[in-house]
């Protein structure tokens, strides 16, 4: 079963920067985990040209679909953004 998972990245980039100060509040890391999960997974899954999936929560796609540059920057932004945070 897949898991529910917004398959746009723009949204989920500007969901993690809210998720990013409600943290800086709470200290819980546990919505920021969720978000970096599926950017690892897509990260792990990017296709044989090295470009990402639209739905992170997908399998590596090797259908040779066209890619979305704004796609591609969003992951480039939440990693830069998890190299800020001092998760616990």
């Amino acid at each position: 079963m897949r898991s529910a998972f917004c398959d746009l990245p723009w949204f989920a980039t500007v969901l993690f920067r809210g998720y990013v100060a409600y943290y800086a509040v709470n200290k819980d890391p546990k919505y920021l985990k969720a978000i970096i999960s599926k950017v690892d997974h897509a990260w792990n899954n990017k296709d044989p040209h090295g470009l990402l999936n639209h739905d992170w929560s997908e399998a590596r796609d090797n259908t040779g679909k066209p890619k979305w540059l704004l796609d591609e920057a969003c992951i480039a932004e939440i990693y830069a953004r998890m190299a800020q945070l001092k998760l616990k």
